[in-house]
């Protein structure tokens, strides 16, 4: 669990990388700039709100939003009514160029 994690470390459009988890969770990248395929990605906005776009098996994607809130290493994701229900997150490790998160 990342010491001293704050807002501005999990701030960014984050790229879900399937392809590098690992036993301690779920890996997401800093995106900088196109991906070469379609990702889903996880964006946390600095006003606290957040877009999360997943991409489904015919590669459309499906968008949710809402507000976000850090507690310790607890990132809960508050989904806005019409776009489905929130979610609790451990945060694992928070750099610039990576998170890894488990869910709970």
């Amino acid at each position: 669990m990342p010491a001293q994690l704050s807002r501005d470390a999990l701030k960014g459009r984050w790229l879900r990388a399937p392809e590098l988890d690992g036993s301690t969770g779920r890996v997401y990248i800093a995106d900088r700039g196109a991906p070469s395929r379609p990702r889903a990605a996880l964006e946390l906005l600095a006003d606290g709100s957040y877009v999360e776009t997943k991409i489904g098996p015919t590669d459309r994607s499906a968008r949710r939003s809402g507000r976000w809130q850090l507690k310790g290493a607890t990132l809960r994701l508050l989904a806005a009514a019409e776009t489905g229900s929130s979610r609790t997150i451990e945060v694992i490790e928070a750099t610039p160029e990576r998170l890894v998160i488990k869910e709970g």
